[in-house]
């Protein structure tokens, strides 16, 4: 069995041959893209040539622990009470571009307003970066895209940095003590139909 890649393309060719039509092959490639948040890429199987210790190390746990933070953001059924299991108790603070939290309550608002005004979301995250930042804490840096549908039609497309404080305790699940969100610059180029901010 080959990577995402491999196999979309095989499927895809298959399709063309089977049909004998290229729109086929586009249909595919639109409604099977590689996984957008890399959920499917923060399995736990063990990587070949990679020692176990790193595999299971703070980078890889907190590697997992962004990819799930997207994807719960991500997935419609995701509701507030989700939210929890990533915070880290009793305070934590999130600055996001819009708004600022500093307790569950808000950030319950915060997220609810994102999935109102958003009818479809999909964030692709790119080379997460973590440093120890104290004991049992990490800074994490990182970039990502995020694509949307507004409640009225509308596509969007945003470049954001991300900058965490994760409190990684080895007997417990990550919490998150701090993220800031920084707008990037927008996209050139992208029509009369992208809004870029």
């Amino acid at each position: 069995m080959g990577t995402p890649v491999v196999e979309a393309a095989k499927s895809a060719e298959f399709c063309m041959r089977a049909t004998r039509g290229w729109r086929w092959i586009a249909i595919l490639l639109w409604i099977a893209p590689l996984p957008s948040s890399g959920v499917a890429d923060s399995s736990s199987a063990p990587i070949p040539g990679v020692p176990l210790e790193v595999q299971h190390g703070p980078e890889q746990r907190i590697t997992t622990f962004v990819h799930d933070w997207f994807a719960m953001l991500e997935n419609p059924r995701s509701d507030t009470d989700r939210l929890d299991a990533f915070m880290a108790k009793p305070s934590f603070e999130t600055s996001l571009i819009g708004s600022s939290t500093r307790d569950l309550k808000e950030l319950g608002i915060w997220f609810s307003e994102l999935r109102s005004s958003h009818s479809e979301l999909r964030y692709r995250i790119e080379s997460i970066d973590v440093e120890p930042a104290g004991e049992n804490l990490h800074s994490v840096r990182f970039e990502i895209e995020r694509r949307s549908v507004d409640a009225s039609g509308l596509a969007h497309v945003a470049r954001r940095e991300h900058i965490w404080l994760v409190l990684d305790d080895p007997e417990q699940a990550p919490a998150i003590l701090r993220i800031e969100e920084r707008p990037l610059l927008a996209f050139e180029g992208t029509g009369p139909q992208i809004t870029c901010y």
